[in-house]
């Protein structure tokens, strides 16, 4: 990715402290006319002992940061498909990590994105229509494409 267009768009943006602000800057990469390309190939490992002990703030701020992108970039209509959708991958990481402490933590993060909505609000630019629609597809499918 150039360095010019992440300047050009502010960076990082800094209400999404870790997690899913990669996904943000992404959303804003092809608002602006650029393409985003995905290469199943790519392959990033990240060196966690196997051994680590859960980290409870880990989805408390991944459910949060989803319920901000939600609120800054899709329209009202689009939540009603966006939050199921978010719900249902709570209960699946609470399957994977066979842990009730994933539902608490991610319903907790999850309400707390909605109820503190400034930092979404106050930067909200919804997506075209045509990208909100293809974010959607891709989320409910797993099909990464890149529109023509």
């Amino acid at each position: 990715m150039r360095r010019s267009v992440i300047l050009d768009l502010g960076g990082y943006d800094e209400d999404f402290f870790l997690w899913l602000h990669e996904e943000d800057l992404a959303l804003r990469i092809r608002a602006s006319g650029y393409s985003v390309l995905f290469d199943p190939e790519l392959v990033i490992f990240h060196h966690d002992p196997p051994d680590k002990p859960f980290r409870r703030n880990y989805f408390r701020y991944v459910f949060r940061n989803k319920a901000r992108l939600n609120l800054k970039y899709f329209a009202l209509p689009l939540l009603a498909v966006m939050v199921p959708r978010d719900l249902i991958w709570i209960l699946i990481e609470a399957w994977r990590f066979r842990s009730s402490a994933v539902i608490t933590n991610g319903l907790k993060g999850y309400l707390t994105g909605y109820i503190e909505d400034r930092p979404a609000r106050k930067k909200s630019g919804l997506l075209p229509g045509k990208l909100q629609m293809e974010y959607v597809f891709t989320f409910w499918t797993g099909f990464y494409f890149q529109a023509a």
